[in-house]
């Protein structure tokens, strides 16, 4: 069994995540009869109840335990479970009840995002899934809204105080290993390490980015996907990023050498063999700064 870690989840007001109504009046925590919480217990308390997996789990039980799995990192999928029976304000009446769920979250001081639970009124005593992916940040403020067919609305925000999970920092790998770029199918950009002039770099694509000239004929794809790399200092370059492989177009991972130069332009076009062309902006990476991160900027 793997080993879990526990984290603390402190308890800081936020003005940017105060929780209002439309008409700008305050709302209250509908959890009423539990104290905030302070801590995230010990995942393994759980392990019974919860079915761990790679990616990252924040569970909130209906006990009002607030429990993650293991530390999140930038760019982590976080599997948020949530508990249909810590909402104790809205009875659930009506032949036709149905409640809905939405969860907020913010990194720092960003704008909050939203995400939705399925809604339903037969998986009372079960968890429900969303999964989100961890913004860049230290911290991470998580709550919950929840409005039925009876237009009952609740809130889940630890008392106003919402939810607080610390966001790590991911340890660079040693200098002088290859880094790598992922182009992730949501649009989003990661880099590992620091890039450098004359290094060696692994560009992996997500063929998601680019479907509009998807395309087959006779079982074997007609369409590809190739990559264009410059610097401010070199000439374009093309490489391919994937290949046909038993009747599928499947991604390649590309290891390049980095051009000399101060920026490095990566991006992408999609063809096809009856004229489609499809282009993805990519990103642009500075060779000698921070590392780029999920919001690589485009050029």
């Amino acid at each position: 069994m793997r080993s879990l870690f526990t984290y603390s989840l402190a308890l800081i007001s936020l003005s940017a995540c105060s929780l209002t109504h439309e008409s700008g009046d305050q709302v209250a925590d509908s959890v009423s009869d539990h104290p905030p919480r302070s801590v995230i217990i010990n995942a393994e308390d759980l392990k019974g109840d919860v079915a761990l997996s790679e990616d990252a789990e924040l569970t909130f039980a209906k006990d009002f335990r607030e429990t993650l799995s293991r530390e999140i990192y930038p760019g982590d999928i976080l599997n948020i479970r949530y508990d249909l029976n810590r909402i104790t304000e809205c009875p659930s009446t009506g032949r036709s009840y149905l409640q809905y769920i939405t969860g907020y979250y913010q990194a720092d001081d960003q704008p909050a995002q939203t995400f939705d639970y399925v809604p339903t009124y037969t998986t009372r005593d079960r968890l429900q899934e969303a999964n989100i992916r961890v913004p860049e940040g230290k911290q991470l403020s998580v709550w919950f809204y929840s409005v039925d067919t009876n237009e009952c609305e609740s809130w889940d925000s630890n008392y106003g105080q919402n939810f607080i999970i610390p966001i790590s920092e991911r340890a660079l790998p040693e200098s002088g290993e290859e880094s790598l770029i992922s182009f992730l199918a949501d649009g989003a950009v990661l880099q590992d390490q620091q890039l450098k002039s004359g290094s060696l770099m692994t560009v992996r694509y997500d063929l998601e980015r680019l479907k509009e000239c998807e395309s087959y004929q006779n079982q074997r794809p007609q369409w590809g996907i190739t990559g264009h790399m410059k610097t401010d200092l070199s000439e374009e370059s093309l490489f391919n990023v994937t290949e046909s492989s038993e009747g599928d177009l499947v991604a390649l991972d590309v290891s390049l050498e980095v051009p000399p130069g101060d920026t490095l332009y990566l991006w992408f076009t999609a063809t096809n063999r009856y004229g489609c062309y499809q282009e993805d902006q990519g990103a642009s990476f500075d060779l000698n700064g921070t590392p780029a991160t999920e919001e690589s900027s485009s050029f």
